[in-house]
């Protein structure tokens, strides 16, 4: 069977947004990340990413052995971060990122004075093997899912896809940054 006769419902992504409420729903599996950035005005680090939204069985679509995956591209960022770790070390290895998981442990307020919830953060990737970001303090996190499920299939469509949804949402894009 050829790909032309499988048809696969995108997923649903009416809720564009999501937070520290949803966290523990949220899987970051094999998630690349295109990116990252700096936010001094609020103290936040942003990470452009392909969130997977579902991933489909190769007994699903038939056409190898090999899964398939909805992905969106979206920002990820967490939110009046006091401090960063980062630890990423490329050894015969292409100059990619892709997070294995992220740990949240909700922690003790840094000062007397502080008010709020505070958690640290680990993004441990999957490449470059044991690579990781921490974030020993921060108030909380934001997934934001821009454009439209798309069905990764290769790198390039992909990378034409991105250019296009950029080019027709920069301002949306801006806001976060």
């Amino acid at each position: 069977m050829n790909s032309d006769n499988w048809v696969i419902k995108p997923p649903d992504v009416s809720i564009k947004n999501f937070s520290d409420n949803d966290f523990e729903s949220l899987s970051w599996h094999d998630v690349p990340v295109r990116g990252f950035y700096f936010d001094d005005v609020e103290n936040s680090f942003m990470l452009l990413i392909d969130y997977v939204l579902e991933w489909i069985h190769p007994n699903v679509h038939k056409i190898d052995n090999t899964y398939r995956h909805w992905q969106i591209p979206s920002i990820l960022k967490f939110i009046w971060i006091n401090d960063i770790e980062v630890n990423l070390k490329w050894k015969n290895w292409a100059m990619q990122l892709s997070i294995d998981e992220i740990v949240r442990k909700k922690i003790l307020p840094p000062t007397k004075a502080s008010t709020g919830t505070f958690y640290r953060y680990e993004i441990n990737f999957s490449v470059p093997r044991d690579g990781k970001i921490i974030l020993p303090i921060a108030t909380s996190f934001g997934l934001h899912l821009l454009g439209e499920p798309y069905l990764y299939d290769n790198d390039e469509n992909y990378k034409k896809y991105l250019r296009e949804l950029m080019k027709s949402n920069i301002d949306k894009l801006l806001k976060f940054f």
